[in-house]
């Protein structure tokens, strides 16, 4: 886990980093002109009624049903109402008052004065708190006013807050631009002393802070569990308002000034006190400074108690989230949720704050390790109980394996019969805290893998031998594949008698004597009655076992394993054979166009021709086709071809897509991600994948770009274009061995140092996958020979 120093280290100077970002903010009213999809995320700010439908601020009516939102004329009305969704929001708004109205009319007189009476008035307090949240759900001022007002009223009638409103409190307080009694809010919730306070004696002073220094340090305030999480990602959005308030009032920054003024960003309350103030300039850029760098910490400690809180601020989605539950794990996504159903609105409402918060998260970005769809062996771990025993297979005088079995792309194959494989199994066992055992399935096709601590039940740890390492290798070979999908009969060689013998002579006699022998129980049972249990389970679905002695060790097997004898693993894992081994279950490309259809199909239409001919494409053109594409009970793609940025704003897209990378599928990032993407976009799409890549600079003049032929095929280098000038964005981070295409200082392009900014595609390996990034933005017929060549398909 990164901390705020090593952030700091990393971006140099946080102060230089965020003014940057400022500057480089574009913003455009419709959300059409700019193309970077980091101004979709930004709503604008809460406005001064206006007609829902036109936008007219001149002789406004109320809506009859809800009675916050507003029309100029009737037929504006009759227009929002059927195609803007207001029908059911206005719907909800009177049943939830109708509600309200039944559950206060049930209320006996004072009753909360009564604390032993709470069982009484929770319908009515969540009556209440039902009707506040279909009036902010408008997203109307007058709206989002109301609401706050209800809960405000809640929390004076019920103090301790049974209804948990007072996590909705602070969002609510800056979306209407009230962020000194925000602050307020905050700190009195956070330094009471909630075990002890008398929530009965209404004496007591309740919500007393006024005026608190907004520039204090936060560490009082998350100091105890006392402190909510949705607090604190609105503490932080308070730390950035300001920052960005006296940042933007300097003159250092004038260009952002502008921006800001262009936008119709108006300066919070809490900058027009410190300008009022007229404080020399070193004292504001001091508050500055000081905001900036507790908001890095905010977000690092969000981001360390729960590390799923952020990404879900990127994503467009669908904007009315479920209510979270009342409580939920700490670091679950429920608990996640709840964070987002808080937070998001006022976030998406300060100017440019998502972008800033995607740029900081991107240096927090946690690389995917599975979820969702995560790959598992098919087969239960069950324990034999003799109903089938495995053969030893003789074969013919001075007869090696491959007399017998043919080298395939699906592997070792019976020259007689194609329903039959052959596995060759070997171990290493060189030191007695360690253990490695591998499994050769094809030509230069191996899986290996070293002896857990512990037993497949967890709750054992049994002594490692030389013997339960051969065995571990044996029951790695039957697990690392569903082989009754396409088998009928399988052969397991290795050079241990132990296993050989054991299989196929000693096991029964083991069995029928309830794992006892003369000396006591026997040894490595644990695992010996799981190869039976696969071996049953396997009999019932038609394919058969062997075991074969081989008459001296195969020794690319020995060698994967010594490889691997030094690691520690502590809990039972099987180790699965990569699925692209299993090609026909796939299909070749899909092309992945979101947002950037009609210029992809400009700019590529002829490679995806040419595609056509040697490969099947398909396409997705909004996230639900992806989605389906990519799911478990889908055929899954070989190649996945990413032309535009939309994955990022999908996060769980994305996740999908890097798991499809990880089980052996290509990706390709190109087309108009590099000018789509933003800076935190860049930054958290590498790092899911595990990459130390990064956004350099665009080059929008034409820079030669040659083909480092190190790092390709010979076949494939006399296909792709030795040199070919590119526009684009270069990246950062690739390691030498991983680039295909950088530039060279010349009079269009020319990096500050020789070795910065130079690459601008590149292409390596993750997991049993490859990855890839294509950085020219045109479109030209030598990056689509580059693009082919990663597909395979030059």
């Amino acid at each position: 886990m990164a901390s705020p120093a090593a952030i700091l280290a990393a971006n140099g100077n946080i102060s230089r980093a965020f003014n940057t970002l400022l500057t480089s903010v574009r913003y455009d009213k419709d959300n059409k002109g700019d193309k970077h999809f980091g101004s979709k995320l930004f709503n604008g700010p809460l406005k001064k009624p206006y007609c829902a439908y036109c936008g007219e601020t001149k002789k406004l009516s109320a809506c009859n049903g809800c009675g916050v939102t507003y029309y100029c004329d009737t037929t504006h009305q009759g227009l929002h109402w059927k195609a803007c969704y207001h029908k059911e929001v206005c719907h909800g708004i009177k049943h939830a008052r109708a509600d309200l109205e039944r559950e206060e009319a049930k209320l006996p007189e004072g009753i909360f004065e009564f604390a032993e009476c709470s069982s009484i008035t929770k319908p009515y307090l969540k009556a209440r708190k039902n009707f506040a949240e279909a009036l902010i759900n408008t997203d109307t001022i007058d709206g989002v006013k109301a609401g706050l007002d209800h809960f405000m009223e809640m929390l004076r009638l019920d103090r301790k807050d049974t209804s948990d409103v007072r996590d909705l409190v602070p969002g609510l307080l800056i979306r209407l631009g009230r962020e000194q009694e925000c602050y307020d809010f905050i700190k009195w919730w956070s330094v009471t002393d909630l075990k002890t306070y008398d929530w009965n004696n209404t004496s007591l002073p309740y919500q007393d802070i006024k005026n608190a220094d907004v520039f204090e340090g936060y560490e009082d305030l998350v100091k105890t569990q006392l402190a909510r999480l949705p607090h604190l990602c609105i503490l932080a959005l308070l730390k950035f308002r300001v920052a960005l308030d006296l940042d933007s009032d300097t003159a250092l920054l004038r260009k952002t000034r502008r921006n800001l003024l262009k936008s119709k960003h108006t300066m919070g309350e809490i900058a027009d006190k410190i300008r009022a103030q007229r404080l020399p300039s070193a004292q504001v850029r001091a508050k500055v400074n000081a905001a900036k760098d507790q908001l890095l910490a905010l977000v690092w400690l969000l981001d360390t108690i729960n590390p799923r809180a952020w990404f879900g601020f990127f994503e467009l989605e669908p904007k009315n989230l479920p209510r979270p539950l009342y409580w939920s794990p700490q670091g679950s996504q429920e608990q996640a949720d709840a964070i987002l159903y808080a937070c998001r609105e006022a976030w998406r409402e300060t100017f440019s704050a998502i972008a800033f918060l995607e740029t900081v998260v991107a240096n927090f970005t946690h690389p995917y390790t599975g979820g969702e769809g995560e790959r598992r062996s098919d087969l239960p771990k069950l324990l034999g109980i003799g109903k089938t025993f495995p053969t030893a297979f003789t074969p013919p005088a001075k007869t090696t394996p491959f007399d017998l079995y043919a080298a395939t792309r699906a592997g070792f194959v019976s020259m007689k019969d194609p329903k039959s494989i052959l596995l060759l199994t070997e171990s290493s066992y060189m030191t007695k805290a360690c253990g490695g055992w591998a499994v050769v399935y094809g030509p230069k096709k191996i899986i290996a893998g070293a002896l857990e601590d512990f037993d497949f039940s967890g709750m054992e740890q049994p002594p490692k031998t030389n013997t339960r390492v051969e065995l571990r290798g044996a029951v790695g070979a039957l697990r690392m594949n569903d082989w009754a999908k396409q088998y009928t009969s399988l052969t397991i060689a290795t050079s241990s008698q132990y296993v050989v013998d054991g299989a196929t002579q000693w096991v029964k006699d083991w069995v029928r004597k309830d794992w006892k022998i003369s000396t006591g129980k026997v040894k490595n049972r644990d695992l010996w009655k799981l190869l039976l249990g696969d071996i049953e389970l396997y009999a019932e679905r038609g394919l058969s076992v062997s075991f074969w002695r081989l008459p001296k060790p195969f020794e690319e097997a020995i060698a994967a394993a010594r490889h691997i004898d030094n690691e520690h693993i502590p809990i039972f894992t099987d180790v699965l054979m990569p699925p692209m081994e299993n090609f026909s279950g796939r299909y070749g490309v899909l092309i992945m166009a979101l947002h950037e259809r009609e210029r992809f199909s400009t700019l590529y239409s002829n490679m995806v021709s040419r595609m056509r001919i040697k490969t099947e494409v398909s396409k997705a053109y909004n996230v639900d086709d992806a989605m389906l594409e990519l799911s478990t009970n889908h055929p899954s793609p070989k190649v996945i071809l990413v032309p535009d940025a939309s994955p990022m704003v999908y996060g769980k897209l994305w996740d999908r897509i890097i798991h499809h990378l990880h089980d052996g599928a290509t990706v390709i990032l190109g087309g108009s991600f590099g000018n789509t993407a933003t800076d935190g976009m860049f930054g958290r799409a590498f790092a899911r994948v595990g990459l130390p890549w990064g956004k350099a600079t665009m080059c929008h003049d034409v820079a030669v770009c040659k083909l480092q032929t190190e790092n390709v095929s010979d076949k494939l280098a006399r296909k792709l274009p030795a040199e070919y000038c590119q526009t684009g964005m270069f990246i950062e981070g690739v390691r030498d061995h991983e680039v295909w295409y950088s530039a060279e200082r010349s009079a269009s392009y020319a990096p500050e140092e020789p070795d910065q900014f130079r690459t601008i595609t590149a292409f390596t390996k993750v997991g049993w996958g490859k990855f890839g990034y294509i950085g020219e933005i045109n479109g030209l017929e030598e990056t689509h020979k580059v693009i082919l060549g990663m597909c395979g398909l030059l």
